[in-house]
């Protein structure tokens, strides 16, 4: 009796410990480890900051690199390789004042040449299937260093190890916003030559964390630079986890192998009934386009009819919770408040004022929409209460991709649904582009007070509070005037597990990580 104490106890023991295991739970959390799904893509795209461009890459490289700026969860331009800046000759030259204490995960210091290195390497032969010309096209000679042309010291000269100056061949004042995208951030030097082409499966730059290992197509994992300027990273290990599709995904997040799910894409529902799902607007609309170079919307009024039938009921009942109803005629992520398009609640006397004083007097149209079944649903909404506010019928038409382009680029339509996404958070991104004097302008509308309003705003400081106030005027013409009707902001899905804090799904379709705070909350 004596002996068999001692295996009672322990097989009791045992069975305790098993029964505080059971089958299909999730497995115990390290709280200092994240794991994060993505969904959708078999790996990240690229980590070259010179080629980077999708929201994948941009998460993983704004973990990795950093660069003179950055940008928040909310895409303010905030201080990061440089502590501080100046603007001068009328908005045309950035004096960057580097912090002294940036490393790389060898412990070299990063210093003026290294930025001014990732710069002209952006700019040129290595960065040509990159957007770096979109994003620091505004850089003084940039054309010559992207025919590999020498003579780039006016444009970005380092005046000092920790002094970097960029002029910019005009004013230009969301070059801030432009200049925090990952064509500017800064990879050890080093890499290229020790790696050769495969040198981004060792990524590393001055950023929070660096690639431990990367095995392409299954997963990714990061870990701390123990060198990182801002403090100790929070978690000792990130790993990056590829699934081809969101059930997949998922079943991961629902067993516990995931804290995270990213990669959906913009205008996609959020997962129903799974704890965590989120969605946020996308820095997007989708937009009704009128053509104004021919009848019948060449005619204001012809447009206002059209705008006042408009009902953001629509959107719901379109599209759900795949889209947030525009508020006004900028994107509300865009942090500039303006009033929605809907200049006359009068639609059928809209009509008679633009000579049109009979329904069946009003010629046939066609709306063309992409081939998007969100879109086609809020396609045939709007034709609906066109028909019922003006007894007006409106055909639409669902167009493949490239017909689509094609049809509004040579302006070979009546009405378009378009889907425009922004590629740097400035209002002057929608404004500058989407109408005016810009190509990419479908609708055909501008006017000089318009341009003079977006010119000015260009040439003041950044955070001139004057900006603001133009770019208003700018969408209060463009309201009026009606060329564009906003209807929705598209929204961005993620999952984030309840509880993991200093996590944010951004306007950009990014997930950012508060590299010193984040965390499991106890």
């Amino acid at each position: 009796m004596t002996r068999t104490l001692p295996v009672l106890t322990l097989l009791a023991l045992l069975l305790a410990g098993c029964a505080g295991v059971r089958a299909g739970s999730p497995p115990a959390r390290d709280p200092q480890a994240l794991s994060w799904a993505i969904t959708g893509q078999a790996d990240v795209p690229t980590l070259d900051p010179a080629l980077v461009s999708d929201p994948t890459s941009i998460t993983v490289s704004s973990l990795i690199y950093g660069g003179l700026v950055r940008l928040d969860s909310k895409l303010r331009v905030q201080a990061d390789g440089a502590a501080r800046w100046t603007i001068a000759h009328r908005g045309t030259v950035y004096t960057f004042y580097l912090r002294h204490n940036l490393r790389y995960p060898d412990g070299r210091l990063v210093t003026a040449a290294d930025f001014a290195f990732a710069l002209r390497r952006a700019l040129g032969p290595d960065g040509s299937a990159g957007a770096a010309s979109f994003y620091l096209g505004s850089i003084t000679h940039h054309s010559r260093i992207v025919r590999g042309g020498t003579k780039t010291r006016r444009g970005i000269k380092v005046i000092d190890p920790y002094t970097l100056r960029i002029t910019l061949d005009r004013p230009s004042a969301h070059f801030l916003s432009q200049l925090a995208f990952p064509a500017s951030f800064v990879p050890e030097p080093a890499l290229p030559s020790l790696y050769g082409p495969t040198w981004t499966d060792h990524a590393a730059g001055f950023g929070p964390y660096q690639v431990k290992s990367w095995q392409h197509t299954q997963s990714l994992t990061l870990v701390p630079n123990p060198h990182y300027w801002g403090g100790k990273p929070s978690f000792r290990r990130i790993t990056f986890r590829f699934y081809g599709d969101l059930a997949s995904a998922e079943s991961a997040y629902r067993g516990g192998q995931a804290d995270i799910i990213s990669g959906l894409q913009p205008g996609q529902a959020p997962p129903s009934g799974v704890a965590g799902a989120r969605s946020t607007p996308a820095i997007a609309l989708d937009y009704l386009a009128f053509n104004t170079t021919r009848l019948p919307f060449f005619r204001l009024h012809a447009r206002r009819a059209f705008v006042a039938a408009w009902r953001p009921s629509l959107v719901r009942s379109s599209l759900g919770s795949a889209a947030f109803p525009a508020t006004g005629f900028l994107p509300s992520t865009l942090g500039v408040s303006t009033a929605p398009a809907r200049p006359d609640p009068s639609p059928a006397a809209d009509l008679q004022v633009a000579r049109y004083r009979r329904p069946d007097a009003f010629p046939h149209v066609v709306l063309v929409v992409p081939r998007d079944a969100g879109l086609i649903a809020l396609g045939n909404a709007l034709s609906t209460a066109w028909a019922r506010a003006l007894r007006v019928d409106v055909g639409v038409q669902p167009l493949d991709p490239s017909t689509y382009n094609s049809v509004l680029s040579r302006h070979g339509f009546d009405l378009a649904i378009v889907r425009w996404g922004a590629d740097y958070a400035d209002p002057q991104d929608f404004l500058g582009t989407q109408l005016g004097s810009s190509s990419d302008n479908v609708t055909g509308w501008t006017a000089r007070e318009y341009e003079r309003a977006l010119t000015l705003a260009d040439s003041y400081d950044p955070a001139d509070p004057r900006r603001a106030t133009l770019f208003r005027q700018a969408a209060a013409l463009a309201a009026l005037k009606a060329p564009l009707l906003p209807l929705d902001e598209p929204g961005i899905p993620a999952v984030v597990r309840p509880g993991l804090r200093g996590i944010a799904l951004t306007a950009l379709g990014s997930v950012t990580v508060n590299p010193t705070k984040a965390g499991f909350s106890s």
